[in-house]
């Protein structure tokens, strides 16, 4: 057997198997166009040498999410952080509602950020407002 021979061979195995590994992961496409300019595409590179080549890479394989991702007791639930969001605002309401049934005078700061006193009428205004929080947050289920 004659060492050119076998060398010769040993390079076409290796350029056939690192092109099989390539291929596992891209696809080389060739693109030209014929005589009669229609465009055509193939996976065989042509004979002439007017094409162009390029690659092509397989999708990344996503995996969605398993049913113990989705319900995992670990991690609190939406209804769980609206649940403590409305104990938090059920408790500022009475508090505020206690407030401005308990006490004469009431300071508050307006939208412009200035202190002013509530007037008989403001005061009732933000007592019934209370009063819907207190139903809304302490009083509702879900």
């Amino acid at each position: 057997m004659d060492i050119r021979f076998s060398v010769k061979y040993l390079g076409i195995v290796i350029l056939l198997s690192s092109s099989l590994y390539v291929s596992a992961k891209t696809i080389r496409v060739y693109t030209w166009t014929d005589a009669k300019g229609i465009v055509h595409y193939s996976q065989i590179m042509p004979e002439h040498s007017s094409y162009q080549e390029f690659e092509i890479k397989e999708p990344v394989n996503l995996t969605l999410p398993t049913t113990e991702m989705l319900f995992d007791e670990a991690k609190p639930t939406l209804v769980e952080e609206l649940d403590k969001r409305s104990e938090d605002y059920c408790e500022k309401s009475r508090h505020n509602l206690n407030v401005l049934e308990n006490f004469g005078e009431i300071t508050a700061i307006d939208e412009s950020g200035q202190e002013k006193i509530l007037s008989s009428a403001d005061k009732l205004e933000h007592i019934e407002l209370a009063q819907k929080r207190i139903k809304m947050f302490c009083e509702a289920t879900l």
